[in-house]
């Protein structure tokens, strides 16, 4: 509605509606909103991949440290063992080839202390990764440990309804099916052919008054 319509006339209307939307209208209410549900479902999925992943290079991370502590412990006490077997052998109590075996596990516990403690920094580096900071220090602390004997272990039933209820994909999936779906149905009421309704209304005011001037004057 103008209120200046053709050649300054005061009044302008005009209604047009498309009558093939009333009919397609369900369809598309229910394609869209299948489609923003896959939406909404795929992105809380790839937050519980996320702090699944993170969860998993922390226990990772964790296991390694411990690891590497362990291996680190077990070099230093083959070490000291090997010290005294050299001390025997120097006093006549043990044999060369015992001073030899005792090199070779001493040699053997570093060098996997040596592998555990890179392993440990390498987990460190993927947790970082994975949390988004991996240009942070390696040195920082873990926080927890690996210790679960006083945890309840969760039974089948349990395990199977968790594992049901994580799988956002599989939920986003089916939505997409739903989306298909309705637009499959919307692509039904293609053959139907579209019809289109439209009122005008147009009053020339000015050009009447022109006119009535005109005859005036004659």
């Amino acid at each position: 509605i103008a209120i200046d319509g053709m050649a300054g006339a005061p009044a302008f209307a005009m209604l047009a509606q498309q009558v093939t939307w009333l009919w397609t209208r369900p369809w598309r209410i229910e394609a869209a909103d299948a489609a923003r549900r896959a939406a909404i479902l795929r992105a809380a999925s790839a937050i519980v991949d996320l702090d699944a992943e993170i969860r998993r290079r922390h226990a990772e991370t964790t296991a390694a440290a411990e690891l590497a502590i362990i291996d680190r412990d077990f070099a230093d006490i083959t070490r000291q063992s090997m010290d005294l077997v050299r001390k025997r052998v120097d006093a006549g109590e043990a044999s060369r080839l015992d001073l030899d075996r005792a090199i070779v596990e001493a040699r053997k516990a570093e060098v996997t202390a040596e592998t555990s403690e890179v392993d440990a920094r390498a987990g460190r580096l993927a947790l970082l990764a994975a949390l988004g900071l991996p240009e942070s220090r390696v040195d920082f602390e873990i926080v927890g440990s690996l210790d679960r004997r006083n945890e309840p272990i969760p039974n089948d039933s349990t395990v199977v309804a968790l594992s049901a209820t994580a799988r956002l994909d599989v939920a986003a999936a089916g939505m997409d099916l739903l989306a298909a779906e309705a637009r499959t149905g919307l692509a039904r009421t293609r053959r139907i052919p579209e019809v289109a309704a439209t009122l005008n209304w147009t009053r020339n005011v000015r050009s009447e008054e022109h006119t009535s001037e005109l005859q005036s004057r004659q």
